[in-house]
């Protein structure tokens, strides 16, 4: 569903993406990082990661922010979990 309405919005040319992990069901910081990688691949901008763990309940791990900074489309994060390192 993100990446259709991604597609959708890449008419509009916006100048960032943020984005947020999966809602809801636990996830493995390895579901975390593909979520990520597939938004990154198909944004038609930049990406802003958004940690938001108080409404996902899927805190990403700085292992898992260090590792998605590798990614050519990740352009910054932030970060609502109080517990930034």
């Amino acid at each position: 569903m993100v990446l259709r309405e991604l597609r959708s919005l890449a008419r509009l040319e916006p100048e960032y993406v943020v984005a947020v992990s999966p809602y809801y069901l636990a996830m493995r910081q390895q579901d975390i990082l593909e979520h990520f990688r597939q938004i990154a691949r198909e944004a038609p901008a930049p990406l802003i990661l958004y940690n938001i763990p108080g409404n996902t309940h899927n805190p990403m791990t700085l292992d898992t922010i260090l590792e998605l900074a590798q990614e050519s489309n990740v352009a910054g994060i932030k970060d609502s979990s109080g517990d930034f390192i």
